[in-house]
């Protein structure tokens, strides 16, 4: 009974070949006698990655001895058309790649023609932007890209571009957050202009910041009744007070109050 499920499966995946002459060059002895073997077994085997600081994970189904490149695989699988042995190759790709191997990796020519594994390189890459190993060696794959040495280069820079792009978008559209980064600067600007405008106080005996006591002026001055408002001109950046309350004696001994509106000069004795 396994013998005729593993037969049924064997023939599965043969057909899922179909019917076509494909020209295939430049592949590997190895690549073609595994790729062979799985059709039969359904086992595969993969060599580590070539770029060092891989994870080195083995496949699912090993192999003593008969193993192969998994970039070679999935080339080969891509042209011949045989989708679950190329997802397979591609999984185990993703896996190996880590922020001491994902430029070297992202600069090889497979990624040229095969833009799937290029946007999950740059997936990859653009979690580790940040990491030590990436920050370090960056420069080099710039100045690689700025002397035209990498013929993808371009695509590896707007993918970068793309993702940082999406990700700062991400952050403007959720719910709650500024409309716009001068929002936040102009609700900066706000709460200093409010925590630098001095309060109005009255009753008696309360001092204002320029030293002038309330109380202590006579009624005929009009203080201790509601003070007109005097319209603030001050620019957002710059907290001056829009009013200055004095306390002098004028002509025939009489107090009088002057309000001095400093941004335009304006002021009124009473």
């Amino acid at each position: 009974m396994d013998n005729k499920r593993k037969g049924n499966q064997t023939a599965m995946r043969l057909r899922s070949l179909g019917s076509q002459h494909v020209f295939v060059k430049d592949t590997a002895f190895q690549t073609w006698y595994t790729l062979l073997n799985y059709l039969y077994t359904g086992k595969i085997s993969f060599l580590p990655l070539s770029s060092p600081g891989g994870n080195h994970n083995s496949s699912t189904s090993s192999l003593d001895g008969l193993r192969c490149s998994a970039k070679s695989m999935y080339r080969l699988t891509c042209k011949v058309g045989l989708r679950s042995l190329r997802d397979l190759a591609f999984s185990y790709i993703r896996s190996n790649l880590t922020e001491h191997n994902i430029l070297k990796e992202i600069s090889c020519s497979l990624v040229l023609k095969h833009p799937q594994l290029l946007e999950m390189e740059l997936d990859v890459l653009y979690s580790h932007i940040a990491s030590p190993s990436v920050v370090a060696n960056f420069t080099a794959l710039a100045q690689c890209v700025a002397h035209k040495e990498l013929p993808h280069g371009a695509d590896i820079m707007v993918g970068i571009h793309t993702r940082l792009v999406k990700e700062h978008l991400s952050f403007w559209l959720k719910p709650g957050a500024p409309t716009s980064p001068e929002s936040l600067k102009a609700d900066s600007s706000t709460s200093n202009v409010s925590k630098a405008e001095p309060k109005d106080k009255t009753g008696p005996h309360q001092v204002n910041q320029w030293g002038t006591q309330l109380g202590s002026l006579s009624s005929g001055s009009g203080v201790g009744e509601p003070t007109p408002s005097v319209p603030p001109q001050a620019s957002a950046d710059i907290a001056v007070p829009t009013a200055i309350l004095t306390n002098e004696l004028g002509a025939g001994g009489k107090r009088k109050v002057a309000i001095v509106n400093l941004p335009n000069g304006r002021y009124a004795t009473g």
